[in-house]
């Protein structure tokens, strides 16, 4: 039976070791106006990232213009990642469950866009994240 346990690990199986991985937060922005956001994440109530952003406005030639933080925390499923974001004097708050980090390709990706009614009928933002 020992013997089984090096073939089982070699074999491409470590994933059922790896269950964390990194955590990635977006802004993206649909419209030509730029913004400034004031923003804050939360981990077991322990906060992430706490500051401003500016968020460029979309270039008329481009499909939208963006932020991309990357590797802000290590995460693993089940651990929720508390958002929120004032911009244009709105306040939105989001809590966001991790579910990739054990699937092969998947991200732990958590976004927040800014749309135009031309996207979706009506300007708004709202947050959005990846789901494995």
């Amino acid at each position: 039976m020992l013997g089984a346990i090096p073939v089982l690990v070699t074999s491409g199986c470590l994933s059922f070791f790896q269950d964390s991985g990194p955590f990635k937060f977006e802004i993206v922005n649909y419209r030509e106006e730029k913004f400034r956001a004031e923003l804050t994440l939360w981990k077991d109530d322990t906060v992430v990232l706490d500051g401003f952003v500016d968020v460029a406005r979309k270039d008329p030639t481009e499909d939208a213009a963006g932020i991309s933080l990357q590797n802000i925390e290590n995460v693993s499923n089940g651990d929720v990642i508390d958002a929120r974001i004032e911009i244009d004097d709105r306040v939105l708050e989001h809590s966001y469950e991790i579910t990739c980090s054990d699937s092969n390709g998947g991200e732990n990706t958590l976004q927040f866009n800014i749309w135009t009614s031309e996207d979706r009928g009506e300007d708004g933002m709202g947050f959005d994240g990846s789901r494995c």
